[in-house]
């Protein structure tokens, strides 16, 4: 019997293997076959192995990441929308805001149904400027030909419906991109001092001038912790941070950068806390990795980001782009006893397994796709 194909459609190929992987390999043990549709990244070759590992097929089509460029972006729907006339999937999935936008037309054009998944707004949007109203008319527009557009907290699903962006009979809530909680049981650190971590990608927009700011201010009182930074690059991004600021916060002995990872585990192993001061979040993967990982967690009191802290339970919340909040929430943990933050980092297990584990994640994506 023929198996039922689904495409995984992103922007890049490191979104899918690095958030989507769970979900893959569900739909394969359920007999799919899956098809990856994305562009290449710096992280693209242990992305591969990934795939090949898994005997997934992989078809590269270019996409523009710098806003909205109307004859880069016609090339990228009218190359989507060979690809999908070509492999004739039963279901295109989409993740991240270019493929929401012009793959649900492409899917539309190609007569295939399609389900979204809105990841996190981002500024983009937000802003009430020209680049905002152009992509509210983008989403709107596109949005109408979904099946199914899940969102990863209420604040995004309700700025959605609020603006008449899609209808809100079509939407729902999915917990997270899916984590394997029991996969990040070994993740204790043995290191004597307290050890802090913001890892993410090196972006304005994830807090990361807060961070820095907030470690100055608590070198001047002579605390004696490790502050880490670790993540990559995205030049790409209008956001970004530069690798000569990572290098000046280095030789100022502010922080230490670890840089990129494709195994994350190995850096929550030579940590304490995890810290993420992130302006918003869809939801936030690696703050629910961090609470997987039995970490205690500082971040920001956002949409995407509250949702995986219960302030003083398994973590504190700061104001968002506050330094002297982030500054505060950093040295009340470093003034709890080891005893207290190990109790913190339990509750953040707790959560982790109870909200965010990947069996509920891929259950509320099956049931919606044996609807269709």
């Amino acid at each position: 019997m023929k198996k039922h194909k689904i495409i995984i459609s992103a922007n890049v190929l490191f979104t899918i293997t690095n958030f989507r992987i769970n979900l893959i390999k569900y739909l394969l043990d359920k007999k799919f076959e899956i098809v990856c549709v994305a562009n290449n990244d710096d992280l693209s070759d242990s992305s591969m192995q990934i795939l090949k590992d898994l005997n997934i097929r992989f078809i590269k089509v270019n996409i523009s990441r710098k806003g909205v460029n109307p004859i880069e972006d016609l090339k990228y729907l009218m190359n989507l929308v060979k690809v999908y006339k070509s492999e004739q999937p039963n279901l295109i999935m989409h993740f991240t805001i270019k493929p929401n936008i012009y793959g649900t037309i492409a899917a539309k054009i190609a007569g295939i149904p399609s389900i979204n998944t809105i990841n996190g707004l981002g500024s983009a949007i937000i802003k009430e400027n020209f680049l905002s109203k152009i992509l509210k008319y983008l989403y709107k527009f596109s949005l109408i030909y979904s099946r199914k557009v899940f969102f990863q907290n209420n604040d995004d699903l309700d700025f959605f419906v609020n603006n008449k962006l899609v209808n809100k009979n079509k939407t729902g809530i999915v917990p997270g991109s899916g984590v394997d909680t029991k996969s990040f049981n070994d993740c204790t650190s043995t290191d004597n001092e307290l050890t802090f971590l913001l890892v993410s990608r090196l972006l304005k927009d994830k807090g990361i001038y807060e961070y820095i700011a907030a470690i100055k201010n608590l070198k001047q009182k002579d605390i004696k912790c490790t502050f880490l930074l670790a993540g990559q690059f995205d030049f790409g991004n209008p956001s970004a941070i530069t690798k000569e600021e990572v290098k000046e916060w280095e030789d100022a002995s502010i922080i230490k950068f670890l840089g990129k990872t494709d195994n994350i585990k190995e850096f929550f192993k030579i940590s304490d806390v995890i810290v993420l001061p992130s302006y918003r979040e869809g939801l936030s993967r690696v703050l629910i990795e961090a609470a997987s990982a039995s970490k205690p967690i500082i971040t920001s009191n956002v949409a995407g980001c509250k949702d995986v802290v219960d302030d003083g339970v398994n973590g504190y919340l700061s104001d968002v782009k506050s330094v002297q909040s982030l500054y505060d929430s950093i040295f009340k943990m470093i003034q709890l006893s080891s005893e207290e933050r190990s109790i913190m980092g339990e509750n953040a297990k707790q959560i982790a397994v109870k909200r965010f584990d990947k069996d509920k994640v891929n259950e509320i994506y099956f049931m919606e796709i044996k609807k269709i």
